[in-house]
């Protein structure tokens, strides 16, 4: 199991498909395959109607119900309905809309999945869990066309006259006609009568679907922060609608959310759980900052112990996420709560805007530096391949540059536009003369997590073995690389220094290390949390992030010169990178789509522009400032 921190990234990024079977076999209908997975009516509003396969019979329809393919559905005036498939998508149905499930295949959990459903008249809302295998296929056909997505939210629009309107709302989303595919842009709709070809995608705002509130958990992502605020002693429930998961892609089949089977559970290394009670892969839930609450498939009443908003996850702990697998869905009730505002940090009036050109879609970046406006660099690996990737920014457009590596990249530092190193897995080491990057001999095959350089002739980067077992310190000195005795055998995931002799790095629980210019020393942190980012303004301010090591929130660490304190950042998210312009400008970046920004006093939200999880932070000033993250996300602060 790799302990790197950017398999952990992967959380965010990717939510792999569900390609099996949910606890057992169920009998298909059109199409039959090994592995039959579970999909079921999730939510009912009004009267709905179920045709079960090789039946002519219409029924009424109830939550809970498991379907198949062959299966139709419709929705009558007035009523609404919500399915969620096996992986964790969902589609909701508006009134007056009929469905039939066509295909519902996933032959091994190792092969592609299918997901067809025709849709006769009406509109759905369908948000659906990313593809990555690429022969896996998530499609609507009408009578006009098909409407196929690649882990997205779309709606699909069928009048009468079988006319079909496709709208784009996040994502990737093609519309074929008469065989001719055209793509839709974010905000763009295509339309197609019978017979005909699909317009050119124009702009446009997609009818209101009567949404569900069914959320989908996903397996490889740490506390996920729901909607559903909650006051001390307020009863909740969390019902369970459909979707498997993974504790163990490699050892262990999908389950449902009360986890594993306690035999299996005996077999697993127990360090790693974050509820030692239940089995791995089981549901746990968390408000603010209060106490695990056991959640499985109880369903509830559940009782909040603190006030906040509900969290959720599997019970695994965040440095064995990389190997899960799958999503579930579930429906949150509760009182109709208003967050007290007093207890809520103050949001900033402004915020980052998000990048949306195209070559930044299916990408993840784990990091990001620049040498001015205008010659900005990112590094991360491709969604699909997991091959390292490389952009450079000119100030107008984003380039892929050519790296002669597939490593996964995690750290990038410069000292001009023609000395840059980049770091990754099993000791890739890449420098930029202004021209080409070259591959470099780092002198270690462990992951390289991040970089960092006092002059071009003093440079740090630091990382770790896979097991481990040994916190890993390289250093530049203008002629060679040379490992370092780090003193510490715990994970190091970010190296910062004010000078040759005052660099520090962090890691896993709670590590802090200072270089004096002559050695590396362990400093007092008074956490035992995950540090993922340092930096600081000088010697005397330095701020360090991360997130708790069991159970949800973040921390973020001050030292002043002497100590480490613990400073309120005002959420629950983990945090990933920190950066500033001054010390009293700096930015903290985290799951959630969190961004934080310190003006000297305290820590405020800002709005991030983006919906997915952030992973580093850079500016070239207090007026230019990058947060890069999952699915493409490259956010930018230009006041």
């Amino acid at each position: 199991m790799l302990k790197t921190r950017s398999l952990f990234y992967r959380i965010m990024l990717i939510v792999p498909v569900v390609l099996s079977i949910f606890m057992g076999t169920i009998s298909c209908g059109t199409k039959v395959s090994a592995f039959s997975p579970l999909t079921v009516l999730s939510i009912v509003q009004g009267n709905v109607l179920i045709q079960k396969a090789g039946s002519s019979d219409w029924n009424t329809g109830k939550e809970g119900t498991t379907l198949q393919a062959g299966d139709k559905i419709k929705t009558d005036t007035g009523a609404t309905a919500t399915i969620t498939f096996f992986d964790g998508s969902t589609i909701d149905l508006n009134s007056g809309t009929e469905i039939s499930l066509d295909e519902l295949l996933s032959k091994t959990s190792t092969t592609p999945k299918t997901i067809k459903i025709g849709q006769t008249i009406g509109e759905t809302g369908s948000n659906i869990i990313k593809l990555v295998d690429p022969a896996s296929r998530y499609e609507i056909d009408t009578q006009s066309g098909v409407a196929a997505v690649r882990g997205s939210k779309m709606v699909v629009q069928v009048v009468a006259d079988g006319t079909t309107s496709v709208y784009n709302v996040e994502g990737t989303i093609s519309f074929t006609a008469q065989g001719q595919e055209v793509m839709i842009p974010i905000g763009s709709v295509s339309t197609a009568k019978p017979g005909a070809s699909p317009s050119a995608p124009q702009p446009g705002t997609p009818p209101a679907i009567g949404g569900s509130g069914v959320t989908s958990i996903f397996s490889l992502q740490g506390w996920q922060l729901t909607g559903l605020y909650l006051n001390a002693g307020d009863k909740f429930y969390v019902d369970y609608r459909g979707g498997s998961w993974s504790v163990n892609i490699h050892g262990y089949g999908y389950v449902g959310p009360n986890g594993i089977s306690m035999e299996l559970d005996k077999k697993v290394d127990p360090s790693s759980k974050i509820a030692l009670s239940v089995p791995y892969g089981y549901l746990i839930g968390k408000v603010g900052s209060g106490n695990i609450i056991l959640i499985g498939n109880k369903g509830g009443p559940f009782t909040a112990d603190v006030s906040g908003f509900l969290s959720l996850r599997m019970n695994d702990g965040d440095k064995t996420l990389a190997d899960n697998d799958g999503a579930i869905s579930v429906n949150l009730r509760g009182p109709a709560t208003k967050p007290n505002t007093a207890t809520l940090p103050i949001a900033s009036t402004s915020g980052f805007s998000l990048d949306k050109s195209p070559i930044l879609q299916g990408k993840t970046f784990n990091a990001v530096w620049g040498n001015s406006p205008s010659d900005v660099f990112v590094a991360g690996y491709d969604n699909q391949s997991f091959h390292g990737i490389i952009l450079q920014y000119d100030g107008k457009t984003w380039g892929t540059m050519t790296i002669g590596t597939t490593n996964e990249l995690q750290g990038i530092w410069g000292s001009s536009s023609s000395n840059i190193y980049v770091v990754g897995l099993e000791g890739v080491m890449l420098h930029y003369d202004g021209n080409a990057w070259t591959n470099l001999t780092s002198d270690t095959s462990y992951a390289l997590t991040s970089i960092w350089g006092s002059s071009a002739q003093d440079i740090f980067a630091v990382g770790h073995s896979y097991r481990g077992a040994l916190g890993i310190i390289l250093h530049y000195d203008g002629r060679a690389w040379s490992n370092m005795t780090s003193n510490t055998t715990n994970d190091l995931l970010s190296v910062w220094g004010s000078s040759p002799s005052d660099v520090f790095a962090v890691g896993v629980a709670g590590t802090i290390l200072h270089y004096d210019g002559n050695r590396w020393s362990s400093m007092t942190s008074g956490t035992t949390s995950i540090l993922q980012g340092i930096w600081g303004s000088s010697s005397s301010n330095v701020f360090s992030v991360g997130n708790a090591s069991i159970g949800t929130g973040n921390i973020i660490l001050h030292y002043d010169g002497k100590v480490w304190s613990s400073m309120n950042s005002g959420t629950i998210y983990g945090l990933w990178g920190v950066w500033g312009s001054s010390p009293s400008d700096v930015f903290a970046v985290g799951n959630g789509n969190s961004i934080l920004h310190y003006d000297g006093n305290a820590w405020s939200t800002m709005n991030s522009g983006t919906y997915n999880g952030l992973i580093a932070v850079w500016g070239s000033s207090s007026s230019n400032v990058y947060a890069v993250g999952a699915a493409g996300s490259i956010v930018y602060y230009k006041p």
